[in-house]
């Protein structure tokens, strides 16, 4: 498949996630191409992102993000069944009750636990 972009900036977003076969890599289900605007959603309009929506799902490191439906045992990790977690797949969130400066996002920590990562997500233009 061939896109024919105009000149100027564009952003790519992914969507991937990992293969349920054991695979480590990523299969990529969905890509779309547009210009910088096109991804207003992509910015938080309040300072702790509390308002954000958008598909970001990498951490401020670029580490990919988990799901946040994941079965995971321990107890401090919300459940999918909150904050309707399980819509919002792997994007950076800013979950009501934490009290977090900017969304986050899960990952997995070098000793393989899961953690709660910051997101770098830019404001929006006024």
């Amino acid at each position: 498949m061939f896109v024919h972009l105009p000149p100027g900036i564009h952003q790519v977003a992914l969507d991937a996630q990992r293969s349920s076969k054991g695979s480590t890599g990523l299969a990529v289900d969905d890509f779309a191409i547009q210009p910088c605007t096109a991804f207003e959603s992509e910015c938080m309009r309040t300072r702790s992102g509390k308002d954000y929506k958008g598909t970001m799902a990498l951490n401020s490191e670029y580490k990919g993000c988990y799901s946040w439906s994941l079965d995971i045992t321990d107890r401090k990790f919300i459940k999918a069944t909150n904050f309707e977690l399980a819509e919002v797949r792997n994007y950076c969130r800013n979950i009501p009750g934490k009290n977090w400066q900017q969304p986050n996002c899960l990952i997995a920590s070098i000793d393989g636990t899961y953690i709660y990562s910051e997101c770098d997500i830019r404001y929006c233009s006024k």
